[in-house]
């Protein structure tokens, strides 16, 4: 009988412990899909306040300017440690990515939920093959330029959390903070 209640004790402190763990993974799992935009954290790039910073704190866009000697390339992938678009599928879910390429189609969808602007970058809907950058209705009012117009054609750096949405790669964008135009002429 004694031998009984120590095994029924230590299969209920067992079961404890993987209940906790569960617990712990669950709550790993449903912190990490998601997304609180009110802080702007973008952790990865060295700021708390402002999603406009990089690690060194500078503005992501200013940086832009401060090495016209390199190439396009050098300043892509070196100074803003950007990837290409097409690489964005490597990436999981939930991760901060920057990203490059030029906006090959775009469409500002007023009558749907959300009233979301979409701007495709590699390929225009409906190729799968793409990178699709949101931006919400609630957010159109933080750009003086109609985005679907402004960045249609041009080769952009844009930076977020990357989601997936039917096997497409995805980036919200809240501000012109989160993606500009390059202007390729000021590169060798």
């Amino acid at each position: 009988m004694k031998t009984a209640k120590t095994f029924f004790c230590m299969l209920i402190i067992l079961l404890l412990i993987i209940m906790t763990a569960c617990s712990n993974a669950e709550t790993s799992i449903s912190d990490a899909g998601s997304y609180d935009n009110s802080s702007s954290d973008y952790s990865n790039y060295g700021s708390s306040d402002s999603g406009s910073e990089d690690e060194s704190g500078e503005d992501f866009e200013e940086e832009y300017y401060e090495d016209e000697d390199a190439s396009l390339d050098d300043y892509l992938y070196g100074t803003l440690g950007a990837i290409p678009w097409e690489d964005a599928a490597g990436y999981y879910e939930g991760e901060y990515v920057t990203l490059f390429g030029v906006v090959e189609g775009s469409e500002y969808a007023s009558a749907s939920n959300g009233r979301p602007t979409f701007l495709n970058i590699g390929n225009e809907y409906p190729n799968s093959d793409r990178v699709t950058v949101v931006i919400w209705g609630e957010n159109r009012d933080n750009f003086d330029i109609a985005p679907e117009s402004y960045y249609l054609g041009e080769l952009v750096v844009v930076r977020g959390e990357l989601y997936y949405y039917e096997g497409v790669p995805e980036i919200e964008v809240y501000s012109p903070d989160d993606i500009f135009i390059v202007d390729e002429s000021n590169y060798n």
